[in-house]
């Protein structure tokens, strides 16, 4: 199979954007040495839509925290991903309390960290976060209601 030179050239400039774009990721490891701040903009968006009952609101705002000190923070991910795999576990775990699935609480935290992870420089943060993480799995602790760092008020199951 012959090449054409157009096929070579793309196949050349993909390769160089895939080299770019992991040297770039890289090189912004030492940019993030300051935290990017804005939680208190989001903190009563969370109140607002988690309020119905105080448990839940408790969890969400410890979730949006956790992930607000990954973005701040993203150099050291390693650290900060307990509390965030706590965070999560503990969100989930509430929802479930509350009579809904842990499937039904994904997109809610999902909608947390959209929230906290809602422009361009976080986002970039929150890609180091994770490009620090090198694969580390995210601890979980579910059903442990000592992931929550709050006394729950909810019965268990």
């Amino acid at each position: 199979m012959m090449w054409s030179k157009n096929k070579i050239l793309v196949v050349v400039i993909f390769i160089l954007i895939i080299i770019f774009g992991f040297l770039w990721i890289q090189d912004s490891g030492d940019k993030y040495d300051q935290p990017v701040g804005g939680f208190e903009k989001i903190q009563p968006i969370i109140e607002s839509k988690f309020g119905q009952h105080e448990d839940l609101k408790k969890a969400a705002l410890q979730l949006a925290q956790a992930f607000q000190k990954a973005i701040d923070y993203p150099q050291d991910a390693v650290l900060n991903d307990r509390q965030l795999g706590k965070s999560l576990s503990c969100f989930s775990l509430i929802h479930e309390r509350l009579g809904n699935s842990h499937e039904k609480s994904t997109p809610l935290r999902q909608e947390i960290r959209d929230l906290v992870v809602s422009n361009s420089e976080k986002q970039r943060r929150y890609i180091r976060y994770n490009a620090n993480l090198s694969g580390q799995v995210l601890d979980t602790f579910f059903d442990d209601p000592t992931s929550c760092d709050f006394a729950i008020t909810l019965p268990g199951k």
